[in-house]
């Protein structure tokens, strides 16, 4: 998740964005409160890492950002923030039911994209959102397209990718695929994997060129 990586950090900001609009969301639904009273933005801290803010936007504050931090409650950012983007969460749930996973892509009215935040829209993708909700509860969790929000994905447009290509789609991996053509390879990664994985991943793939597509530029 490293910021500073020049071809990583459109997808990474993209990825805390998206996290922090659905912990927007989460946190609406928990004070029973309208979206555009709450913003949020991403910058990269003094640590070099990435960050994502809530800011509330009524004048003269209301305290809701207050009461989200847990200082004064603790259980609340837990409780607030990240359970609800957890398997079996209640916007998690409402994520990956199959009526909205199997219409959108990567974002839509019905879950990241609203008026306020139309110079974001292009950028979105809940999926990767709900990878660094996953992240936040547990740093050592896995990161990969087993998770049932990916699996329908990447079969897809894997497939679609191969039909373009006229190649062929080899699985070398649990849901990793790669597509091949007469000319070259092409790996569909995700785009948190570091180099020493994709790497271990291509030198299962015959053939002598192996380029890289991570699935959200797919």
């Amino acid at each position: 998740l490293n910021p500073l990586i020049p071809e990583k950090l459109h997808t990474i900001r993209a990825a805390y964005l998206s996290w922090g609009y659905l912990m927007r969301k989460a946190a609406c639904d928990s004070l029973d409160i309208e979206p555009n009273e709450l913003d949020i933005g991403f910058y990269i801290n003094n640590n070099k890492c990435g960050e994502v803010f809530l800011v509330e936007k009524l004048e003269n504050g209301s305290g809701y950002c207050n009461y989200l931090s847990g200082r004064i409650y603790s259980e609340i950012p837990s409780n607030a923030l990240v359970t609800p983007l957890l398997n079996g969460g209640k916007l998690f749930n409402t994520l990956v039911y199959k009526e909205h996973s199997e219409n959108c892509d990567n974002s839509c009215y019905d879950c990241l994209r609203d008026f306020y935040n139309q110079q974001d829209h292009s950028m979105l993708d809940w999926r990767l959102g709900l990878d660094i909700a996953k992240i936040a509860a547990d740093e050592d969790v896995k990161i990969d397209f087993t998770d049932i929000y990916w699996k329908s994905l990447i079969k897809r447009i894997t497939r679609l990718l191969c039909e373009r290509m006229e190649g062929t789609i080899a699985e070398i991996d649990d849901s990793v695929f790669c597509i091949q053509d007469q000319d070259a390879s092409i790996l569909i990664t995700h785009p948190f994997w570091h180099q020493g994985k994709t790497s271990t991943l291509k030198q299962r793939i015959k053939g002598d060129v192996v380029r890289e597509l991570t699935i959200y530029d797919a």
